[in-house]
């Protein structure tokens, strides 16, 4: 699943990248996140169906708009199954609600030894360019809060993340327009979902990045290492 990505470019330049207009409430002073662990709930850049033209940040954990206290929730919510988005009561309300969640790259586990720490792997675009993942939003007391879409693992994110076998979904040029569009139909969403299929590039990092006890929060984790 994915529970860690790279924020490190300011929303600033995405914006730009991205041909959007910024939608946030105060400017907040740039400091590049290289490491966001998902578990700390952190803020990250969205693109919302309900205001396409807009890049704002959300708070990574969906909560649904009828939780009474989001501190009692304890569903995790950073992921949903995109098999499961029609199925399940902590989603099936929300399929329409799409979003872009854009990011520089995420990381996935890669298990050698059962006995040994996972080794940690990065991935991003050979462009160097953001990532658009699939996502889908709940607005909770005027706050947006978000989740990642995750699909089966295409042939090259299988040999990465080889135990459990999942990634993000992805959205391209081709399609990340029409994931925003109101009229959507739920069997063209799944067909969105569908594993990423141009290549990525994927290599080893730093240690340390699935170790609550490790600062990964460092420019080296979006680095190769020198095997």
């Amino acid at each position: 699943m994915c529970y860690h990505v790279a924020a490190a470019t300011d929303i600033k330049d995405l914006a730009q990248t991205l041909g959007k207009e910024l939608k946030i409430k105060r400017r907040l002073d740039h400091q590049p996140r290289y490491d966001v662990n998902g578990f700390d709930n952190p803020l990250l850049p969205v693109v919302a169906a309900g205001d396409p033209d807009y890049l704002r940040y959300f708070r990574w954990r969906l909560i649904p708009n009828h939780i009474q206290d989001p501190k009692a929730y304890k569903a995790n919510t950073l992921n949903a199954r995109s098999e499961e988005i029609f199925e399940k009561s902590s989603y099936r309300a929300y399929w329409q609600n799409r979003c872009w969640v854009v990011v520089d790259g995420f990381f996935e586990p890669h298990v050698t030894d059962v006995k040994k720490p996972s080794e940690s792997y990065y991935i991003r675009n050979f462009e160097n360019e953001p990532l658009i993942l699939g996502g889908i939003y709940s607005v909770y007391e005027g706050k947006g809060t978000f989740a990642i879409l995750t699909t089966a693992a295409n042939e090259q994110m299988a040999e990465v993340h080889n135990e459990g076998q999942r990634m993000p979904v992805i959205l391209d040029e081709r399609n990340r327009e029409e994931w925003l569009r109101p009229d959507l139909t739920p069997d063209r969403m799944m067909e969105l979902c569908k594993p990423y299929d141009w290549p990525l590039l994927a290599y080893k990092t730093i240690e340390g990045v699935y170790n609550n006890r490790i600062n990964t929060n460092v420019p080296e984790v979006i680095l190769p290492v020198e095997v």
